[in-house]
């Protein structure tokens, strides 16, 4: 195996089971600018799809370079972006890091083919949903941090539907899904937003073949379960 991690699991309390979200989204493109319009995510029936212009400059870089397939692609929001030594990290193994800062698991799932699929990776490692539940927790520009089942089920519908795109193509990819951290600056979520989706999130690595869910939570809260702020940067948001 390329890369080996342990997976594990700690929950404390039994969550109720999110809802099963069916509907078909659709995207439509206006003024070169894609929506994304799906009735299942009650809060925000329009979301926008971001990073048009980064795929085409990846695009244009890998013409003229082209990375080295069949290794690891990382992929995700800005937690992954800031990691600038993947590749020397992960040497002598191919690793290449494609996350974006600001990206959405809907933004993954539309630009799969453009940041994933064409590197034909044996394995993906995602860091996805910061910035999900601040949109989702969005109303009328102000985060509302209150129990809402249906956000977390929206966001797990996104992944299965971005795995689901990946594995058409890459049937025997591995994925290691890496849960949102416990920062201060959102911590404010934690209970409502962002615990329930890492613990959706473990559950369905669990039940899924190749999938692996690696908990790092724990590494990162003080002895009384708040957030040591000593890893992060100025921002409280990033390390």
């Amino acid at each position: 195996a390329l890369l080996c991690m342990t997976l594990t699991l700690a929950v404390a309390q039994e969550a109720p089971v999110a809802p099963q979200l069916t509907a078909v989204g659709q995207v439509v493109v206006e003024k070169d600018v894609p929506y994304l319009l799906d009735p299942d995510c009650v809060s925000h029936p329009r979301l926008s799809i971001s990073f048009s212009e980064l795929m085409k400059q990846w695009a244009e870089k890998d013409a003229l370079n082209p990375p080295a397939k069949g290794g690891i692609v990382f992929n995700g929001s800005s937690t992954f972006t800031r990691w600038k030594t993947v590749p020397t990290d992960f040497a002598p193994l191919p690793a290449v890091n494609r996350a974006y800062g600001g990206s959405r698991i809907w933004d993954l799932w539309y630009w799969a083919d453009q940041a994933v699929i064409a590197l034909e990776p044996k394995i993906v490692v995602v860091y996805i949903g910061d910035n999900d539940m601040t949109t989702l927790f969005n109303t009328g520009g102000k985060l509302v941090w209150q129990p809402n089942d249906n956000n977390v089920a929206f966001f797990m519908k996104y992944v299965r539907l971005y795995v689901e795109k990946i594995r058409a193509k890459l049937p025997n990819t591995r994925f290691i899904f890496v849960p949102v951290k416990p920062c201060p600056s959102r911590f404010a979520g934690w209970e409502v937003a962002y615990k329930p989706l890492n613990k959706a999130l473990a559950e369905y690595c669990a039940r899924e073949k190749n999938m692996a869910f690696v908990d790092t939570t724990g590494l990162m809260m003080n002895p009384d379960g708040t957030p040591n702020a000593n890893l992060y940067e100025k921002d409280m948001l990033h390390f």
